[in-house]
């Protein structure tokens, strides 16, 4: 995920690299409350709009069965994760040489980040607004009943709960454990089983871009 710095006349000041990035909450705050609000979602944090939207995937999967319901939990555990190590390490940890100079970004890339993050926000409280004016007018039907969590379906909504708080458990042990923020997640990626599936993922054997060019060449 790319960091907007400015321009600063040096290569070295622009990266992605989680090991060289640190401390970059105090200096681009704005990027970071978008960030949050945008992570949060998307790991299904209440209220934000991934919340119900995970309410949905979840409720599907039950319908089709107890395996999948799990499948999707893990998916959610896994992101949560990967968000809360990524803003442990980009934004709390500690100033660097690289980040030092670091300022908020311009107001072109502020302005789509700033939108997303007030719909996340939106779309979440009012959770019934997107159903209700996007969904139900292409059915061209009611919807069979609403979707909102609450009060729909307190199971759903304690599994969403304990999936997040499992996920927070998980990178403070991590943190602990590897004794940095960017070595949160390394007992998963060295836990028996997966590790060598990281490796493949890490030469891209699954990134759909370069398999898709492996057939092109050939």
């Amino acid at each position: 995920m790319p960091f907007p710095f400015r321009r600063l006349g040096r290569k070295t000041d622009r990266t992605t690299d989680l090991n060289k990035l640190g401390g970059l909450l105090s200096k681009m705050p704005i990027t970071f409350t978008c960030f949050a609000i945008a992570a949060a979602s998307i790991s299904g944090v209440p209220p934000f709009n991934g919340f119900f939207s995970k309410e949905l995937i979840y409720d599907g999967a039950l319908e089709r069965g107890w395996i999948f319901y799990l499948a999707a939990g893990l998916g959610s555990f896994l992101t949560a994760a990967s968000f809360l190590k990524l803003a442990h390490a980009a934004y709390f940890g500690k100033d660097n040489e690289t980040t030092k100079h670091a300022k908020e970004a311009a107001w072109p890339i502020l302005l789509p980040m700033v939108i997303i993050a007030f719909l996340c926000v939106l779309f979440g409280v009012y959770n019934p607004l997107p159903l209700n004016l996007l969904i139900q007018p292409i059915l061209g039907a009611r919807l069979p009943h609403s979707y909102a969590g609450l009060p729909g379906n307190w199971w759903l909504v304690l599994g969403t709960v304990i999936v997040i708080c499992l996920a927070i458990a998980n990178h403070l042990y991590g943190v602990k454990k590897a004794g940095r923020a960017v070595g949160a997640s390394d007992h998963i990626h060295h836990a028996p089983g997966l590790s060598a599936m990281y490796d493949l993922v890490e030469k891209k054997y699954f990134d759909p871009y370069e398999v898709g060019m492996r057939f092109t060449v050939w």
